[in-house]
């Protein structure tokens, strides 16, 4: 395999995929002109509105949503297919070679069950990331859908990961320098909504757990806290605002929140 530059992977939020376009211009630039990139993609709004179309109730717990049997086929069909298919053909238009996976192909996820209460969401317990530095080494721009294989001999075999932890632990398994997730707010926000440009371990866990972090901002703080511990630069910025990804990759501006150890 030939040498390549630093790799970043980028956490696509389905609250960003309305500035989509933009989004993937600025992604697909970044790719072309020479820095290995990995998409690892959300969709959790338009998981919703097809469960609310088919009448099935969604719950969320702690940011994670709760995956029944029914659940876990509309997210694979969803994430897998719709979302996935949609990124990589957008990104393909920009004249830049992708490739749409999913955490089932080649295993690059396995998991377990989480717990009883979520259902059939997963807590990975193995990355194999052998794949995708295969298709970056072709100069291909893999899209991943966070869908991983159940270890577990239960039917169906799927498991539904939150799209956070499954690119913290692809960045981590690939040894990235980058994980950054583009969100629709400018990082992460403190008790009178000021931007937090910088945050240690410690201070992150207190947000967490003194309530200032809610909702979906936890796992993208607790996928932060896992990735710069195994020394992968980690940020979450404003997807919505075109250059501000690739000012944090180039170093030419600090923009949103960087996690520190």
């Amino acid at each position: 395999m030939k040498e390549m530059k630093e790799i970043v992977v980028i956490k696509l939020g389905g609250s960003t995929l309305s500035e989509m376009d933009n989004n993937l211009k600025e992604i697909a630039d970044l790719h072309i002109s020479g820095i290995p990139v990995v998409i690892v993609h959300g969709g959790g709004a338009l998981i919703s509105e097809w469960m609310n179309k088919l009448e099935i109730k969604t719950d969320f717990i702690d940011g994670l949503r709760v995956t029944d049997e029914n659940s876990i086929q509309i997210v694979t069909s969803i994430l897998g297919g719709l979302v996935n298919k949609t990124l990589v053909a957008s990104i393909i238009n920009k004249n830049c070679k992708a490739i749409g996976l999913s955490g089932i192909d080649d295993n690059i996820f396995t998991a377990k069950f989480l717990d009883q209460t979520h259902g059939y969401v997963g807590n990975i317990i193995n990355t194999n990331s052998e794949f995708v530095e295969l298709l970056l080494n072709k100069e291909y721009l893999p899209v991943i859908a966070p869908i991983a294989i159940n270890n577990e001999l239960i039917d169906p075999p799927l498991l539904n990961i939150n799209g956070d932890i499954a690119a913290s632990a692809l960045a981590v398994s690939l040894q990235a320098d980058k994980l950054i997730f583009l969100t629709d707010v400018d990082g992460v926000l403190d008790e009178n909504s000021k931007l937090i440009s910088t945050l240690n371990t410690a201070q992150s866990k207190s947000l967490i757990s003194n309530g200032t972090a809610k909702s979906g901002m936890i796992p993208k703080i607790n996928s932060c806290i896992d990735a710069v511990e195994s020394n992968v630069e980690s940020f979450i910025i404003n997807g919505t605002k075109y250059g501000n990804l690739t000012s944090i990759i180039k170093n030419s501006e600090s923009v949103g929140t960087k996690f520190l150890v």
